[in-house]
């Protein structure tokens, strides 16, 4: 996972993706929870600039998934993912 203030890169998390129940995991089973969904109603608040980035593979397919602060139902997206890492 990399982590931003805005465009400022500011830390690189690579998880520990060995175990079955590690954060690689709890990523993976919440993808389908992290998708934007295109009849969503988001709250517009700005929870700031940060930006979570996962990058990598799940059942060989490769995923990438980005999460903002830039209103309501990116902030819970952005808590889920932060939570999923492991902090």
């Amino acid at each position: 996972m990399r982590e931003f203030d805005g465009d400022r890169l500011v830390r690189v998390h690579r998880p520990d993706c060995s175990g079955a129940d590690g954060p690689c995991a709890r990523v993976a089973a919440l993808l389908p929870r992290l998708a934007p969904d295109p009849d969503e109603i988001c709250t517009e608040v700005y929870g700031g600039p940060g930006r979570l980035v996962v990058e990598g593979r799940h059942d060989g397919a490769p995923v990438r998934v980005e999460v903002t602060r830039t209103d309501g139902c990116q902030i819970a997206r952005h808590d889920l993912l932060r939570a999923a890492l492991g902090g």
